[in-house]
């Protein structure tokens, strides 16, 4: 009776944790789903130690977007919280089943309610930004302002956490410390991230792009491509042109890879990725949407082709390193 007794307990421990796996991913999902349908493009869905996180890649486009966004996972949660604890009052004669589902509601209900703290970015720091983005009617200083009440919850869990160990001497408040640095590094790290990418919302890609020469020949020996072009140019790209026809790009990366011995007998064609595989942009695309359609590639790709908007002929380039340089010369002042 006794080794049954612990053969259920461990069914019902694993029962529990799948299951609230299961409530952190369909929190997480819900906000993927709406997220998708308001035009926005998810990545991942990524789950850690504090629960999970959607990946998406581009700011909300209107508070409205924002707020739903933000309010769908908490919503989820508390709901599928309240629904499993009124599932435990049907008449269940297993005990251990009324238990789990009591256990897995108040969960689901913590998570939502945890969730919604006003700390920025966690979904309810999101849901204070789009209520102020809407009354301000700027989104920027409406992420300072969710980004500053973020910090401060930081900090009061840290202080919280602190006061438990040096006045109680219970080291659980390492958690509360671990938490609350969380949360303010986040807060911090996501108001600045906004920033950068309002910088490169005022920039074209032909304003940061790099040149299309010195174009390397297909059939140049690949020894002779190192010496004279990446070592002299210091550049981790160059077009490659086939009878005046630009037919792919070489990368220093692929370059690396190759022996030093097998180098002299090799040419640029044969390192050459074909240009139809790089994702490509138009000239007059503002930077932030450059950078998201590079980050969002299929590929993983490093690299963007520019072509002319009229023409559609290749007549640049931009690297990572490029957005980089265009964030660090064009930082905004936000003013009050």
């Amino acid at each position: 009776m006794e080794q049954t007794g612990i053969t259920e307990l461990i069914v019902f421990g694993l029962i529990a944790g799948f299951s609230i796996l299961g409530s952190i991913l369909l929190h997480e999902l819900m906000h993927s789903i709406v997220a998708q349908r308001n035009g926005l493009p998810v990545l991942e869905i990524e789950l850690f130690i504090f629960g999970g996180v959607s990946k998406i890649t581009e700011e909300p486009k209107s508070p409205g977007a924002e707020f739903k966004i933000a309010a769908v996972g908490p919503a989820t949660s508390i709901l599928l919280g309240i629904g499993l604890v009124g599932l435990s009052y049907i008449n269940i004669l297993y005990i251990p089943v009324i238990l789990m589902l009591v256990y897995i509601g108040v969960v689901n209900v913590g998570l939502g309610l945890f969730n919604l703290i006003p700390a920025f970015p966690m979904d309810g720091g999101r849901v204070l930004r789009s209520i102020l983005w809407k009354r301000k009617k700027n989104m920027i200083l409406a992420t300072r302002t969710a980004s500053r009440i973020g910090s401060f919850f930081g900090y009061i869990f840290m202080g919280v956490g602190l006061l438990q160990i040096l006045f109680l001497g219970n080291f659980n408040g390492l958690w509360m410390l671990f938490i609350g640095n969380y949360l303010n590094s986040n807060a911090k790290n996501s108001y600045i991230q906004v920033l950068y990418l309002e910088s490169l919302s005022n920039l074209k890609s032909y304003e940061i792009m790099g040149d299309v020469s010195p174009i390397i020949q297909y059939n140049t020996a690949l020894d002779e491509s190192i010496r004279e072009y990446f070592m002299r140019f210091r550049r981790n790209h160059f077009l490659v042109a086939l009878d005046e026809r630009i037919v792919g790009v070489i990368h220093m990366e692929r370059v690396k890879k190759i022996p030093f011995e097998r180098r002299s007998n090799m040419i640029a064609g044969d390192l050459t990725e074909k240009i139809a595989a790089i994702p490509t942009v138009k000239s007059d695309l503002s930077c932030r949407e450059a950078l998201a359609k590079l980050t969002n590639s299929n590929e993983k790709a490093d690299l963007l082709v520019v072509t002319d908007r009229e023409s559609e002929d290749i007549i640049g380039f931009i690297e990572f390193k490029d957005f980089q340089r265009a964030i660090s010369l064009n930082q905004i002042n936000i003013t009050r």
